[in-house]
């Protein structure tokens, strides 16, 4: 039925639930709406249970009557042994119809304990699917095609696009762009764009999953395998093999991994790769993890740091460009990116922020436990699917899955940091296939996951962070349509959070005496650089866990970390081909000194005890902002636009501006505030890039940093051949205005269908948002010239060419010929031409 009215699909459905489905039962797949196919999928499943069942009625019925103006969309079902007896239980309301039938209908949710639920139902938008974030989609560049598309996301996406596109060799870009932006189109655009003639872009992924779903985007665009993950026997070595001799040969163009491949098992062709020159990009996908995650865990994010200078150390050709993309960037998180990937080449920040208008957010406080339990086992009764239930540990996250197979839902599985990597592909699968209706998870779960439906997010906690708490709601409503929050919690939860806000930074009187041990056995490579031993223990008390194995190893990677945040060191890593098979990377990290008192308990107090001082009072600040929140002492557009507003740090780090957005908080709704929505706003200006100081191009431009060029017939084939030339030496954005059409049009249409480097369209040239490139910009005849097409770049200089009608007039007199009274360099076309013997 895809394509049907939404009308039309419902009384399928209906027919179909009062015939009890009969033989031939709806295929789930020929309907559009999520909750249609869910629904029937669970109807044909022997493996949902009559809840599943039941609390998927209760969305289809919502949603519809929602639709239809509030008119009630109640239906007759038989098949009584499908359902359960206690239909009050999930908001419904059943009469006998007579004949073995039912008359059921759904109510809106107004828990007496939520307050302000009975002016408000909870979930009502979530179950209309109302439309709530808009991105105003802009022209797209020719090169866009390459991906099968005509049009930018937003102008932000188009920025950040064009950025990544000019970078200089070796720069690193910082790219803070919110979800449903198209982030994605970022990296991956950029990576086809550089390897059209071989080249290789890396994408550093935090899940298998994630790398998975970016090779199916990228898929139509590059015939072989791009995902690396372990796993899948002899196919899969056969497949790991295929991509790193590819990698090294440069046919490989774009590769999704995780950071311990980078680290590991592609240590070794990437530096093959880059001693050839076919290196393009190292892009870290979800980079703020690598603040949250590198410290604690997989600290193979933060070694990416050290991975990176080696490969910079051995490119035989232009430096490749760093790529850190994120949808959730703060002040800490910029910290340490900044730290770890900033001091090699250029660093630019490129920050378009804007807070998630989906989510309604509700919250309320238990006496205790049991009645926490009671209120979300209410809410998991009444709220739409899919539904994500976060917890912060993994035990409640596996008693609450059995709490809720036990109450009859038996489409439900959880998701933590203990799962095998076996079983979460086996639950995202079944995700993905509208198998599973609920998650019960920890943080662990949902990283990067774009499950476009997902319509309620319910934590049975309180998050250490606001951080992780806006990140977890936004697993939801990636669709733009609005979703539900809940947060149903009790003071032992809060004390939980206050106790994991306060990051696992090492004190100075452990951490020194590890680092002292590496030290111990550290062995120079040259340049201030050395390799250490991170397994080493620095005591023998055989009752302390951070003394033994594994636990004492990531309290040893931590101490490093500490030390690179403080500028003792750097990370760095050991030049040489490495082991292409390695599962994993060695006990050992490589680092330079930067501070000769390293080994100083003096220093250690100068340097680090500043850092753990910031780190606390941050964590602290973080759980205070959120108990604002969920509190109801502060609007959640307050606090979110707090956490993630930067600073500016100069014209590389312009600082980023929040767009506030609120669709509704506790705050809000207590004193009947209306809705908050503020549109994306466009990047900041970028930092200049170097002037053109050599080659044809150059020496256009010897007086200054505009160039005119005059014609009085506009000849066609003229103006083709100039452009296929500028665009040879270098000039990379051409503005086309409107009024140019028809004819006058022809011959730039014909060069950008298929140009052979890459180039910026507009239709109007704005200052603060032109590309620093070479520029033409073409005037139509019987226009105005704007006064700044001929303005002096002065402190940000990048050559400019005016295209122009010999008849435009000095728009600074209104009468003069610009011809007449222009101080810049000028031609007539022909004269322009024949000189150049085009």
């Amino acid at each position: 039925m895809s394509g049907a009215a939404t009308g039309d699909a419902f009384q399928a459905i209906r027919t179909a639930l009062r015939t009890g489905f009969g033989v031939e039962p709806p295929a789930a797949e020929g309907f559009d709406a999520p909750i249609h196919r869910r629904l029937l999928s669970a109807m044909a499943s022997r493996r949902a249970g009559p809840a599943d069942r039941a609390v998927l009625l209760r969305h289809l019925l919502r949603r519809e009557e929602l639709l239809q103006g509030g008119v009630e969309q109640p239906v007759l079902l038989s098949g009584a042994d499908r359902w359960p007896v206690a239909w009050q239980h999930f908001g419904m309301v059943a009469r006998d119809a007579g004949a073995g039938e039912v008359r059921v209908r759904a109510e809106p949710w107004r828990p007496a304990w939520l307050p302000c639920a009975d002016g408000h139902p909870v979930g009502e938008p979530a179950f209309a699917e109302e439309a709530r974030r808009t991105f105003l989609s802009v022209a797209g560049d020719p090169f866009l095609e390459e991906m099968g598309l005509d049009r930018y996301r937003c102008v932000a996406q188009r920025e950040m696009v064009r950025a990544v596109l000019i970078a200089q060799p070796g720069a690193t870009l910082l790219l803070n762009l919110p979800t449903g932006a198209g982030k994605s189109l970022c990296a991956l655009l950029p990576a086809l764009l550089t390897s059209r003639n071989g080249g290789v872009t890396v994408v550093v992924v935090p899940t298998t999953a994630l790398a998975l779903d970016q090779e199916r985007a990228i898929g139509e665009h590059v015939a072989h395998a791009t995902a690396y993950y372990g796993g899948g026997g002899a196919e899969g070595d056969t497949r790991r093999a295929g991509i790193r001799q590819r990698i090294v040969d440069g046919t490989q163009r774009v590769v999704f991994c995780s950071p311990e491949s980078v680290v590991g098992a592609l240590r070794g062709p990437l530096r093959g790769a880059a001693e050839q020159g076919w290196l393009r990009m190292l892009v870290i996908d979800e980079a703020h993890i690598v603040n949250e995650w590198g410290s604690e865990f997989r600290s193979e994010f933060q070694a990416l740091a050290g991975a990176r200078r080696d490969l910079l150390r051995a490119c035989g050709g232009p430096a490749f460009r760093t790529v850190l993309m994120t949808a959730t960037l703060t002040e800490p998180g910029l910290d340490t990116l900044e730290t770890l990937f900033g001091q090699d080449g250029a660093w630019e920040v490129i920050s378009a922020v804007q807070l998630r208008p989906e989510p309604d957010i509700w919250a309320c406080w238990c006496e205790s436990e049991e009645v926490k339990v009671a209120r979300v086992m209410e809410a998991l009764h009444h709220l739409p699917r899919p539904l994500i239930l976060y917890t912060t540990r993994v035990e409640h996250a596996e008693a609450w899955r059995h709490r809720l197979v036990d109450a009859g839902f038996q489409r439900t599985a959880a998701v933590t940091g203990d799962t095998s990597a076996e079983e979460r592909a086996r639950v995202i699968d079944r995700w993905r296939a509208a198998e599973l209706d609920v998650i019960c998870a920890t943080s662990a779960f949902g990283l990067g996951m774009d499950q476009a439906d997902v319509r309620a997010v319910v934590h049975a906690c309180v998050p250490e962070s606001v951080d992780r708490f806006y990140q977890e709601v936004g697993r939801a409503g990636r669709d733009g349509s609005a979703c539900v929050s809940l947060t149903v919690f009790t003071s032992a939860d809060l004390h939980d959070a206050e106790r994991m806000s306060q990051h696992k930074l090492i004190t100075i009187d452990k951490g020194l005496p590890r680092w002292r041990r590496m030290f111990e056995f550290a062995m120079p490579l040259g340049g201030g650089r050395y390799r250490l031993p991170v397994d080493v223990s620095p005591g023998v008390d055989a009752e302390r866990l951070d003394m033994q194995g594994e636990h004492n190893e990531a309290w040893n990677v931590r101490t490093l970390t500490l030390m690179a945040r403080a500028k003792m060191l750097e990370l760095d890593a050991e030049s040489g081909a490495g082991d292409a098979g390695a599962a994993a990377a060695p006990r050992t990290r490589v680092v330079r000194i930067l501070d000769e008192d390293h080994r100083t308990p003096a220093r250690w107090e100068q340097r680090v005890q500043p850092l753990r001082y910031r780190s606390y009072a941050t964590g602290g600040e973080s759980v205070g902002r959120l108990l604002d929140v969920l509190f109801g002492r502060r609007c959640a557009a307050e606090v979110f636009a707090e956490a993630y507003t930067l600073r500016g740090r100069g014209p590389a780090s312009p600082g980023a501006t929040v767009a506030p957005c609120c669709s509704g908080c506790p705050f809000c709704r207590a004193r009947g505030r209306p809705a908050l929505r503020s549109g994306l706003p466009v990047p900041a200006p970028r930092a200049a890039v170097p002037r053109v100081t050599d080659g044809e191009l150059a020496r256009l431009f010897t007086t200054g940093d505009v160039l005119a060029i005059f014609d009085d017939a506009w000849e066609r084939s003229g103006t083709e051949r100039l452009y296929r030339w500028l665009l040879s030496l270098g000039v990379r954005a051409l503005v086309l205005p409107p009024e140019l059409s028809g004819a006058r049009r022809v011959p730039f249409e014909r060069v950008l269908r298929g140009p052979a480097e890459v180039a910026f369209v507009s239709d109007r040239f704005v200052r603060r948002q032109a590309p620093r490139v070479p520029t033409l910009i073409v005037h139509a005849p019987g226009t105005d010239v704007p006064p700044h097409h001929l303005w002096d770049g002065g402190a940000e200089p990048f050559p400019r060419i005016l295209f122009l009608p010999l008849d435009a007039v000095d728009p600074d007199t209104g009468q003069r010929r610009l011809w007449d009274v222009i101080s810049c360099r000028k031609y007539m076309l022909g004269e322009f031409l024949a000189a150049r013997s085009l």
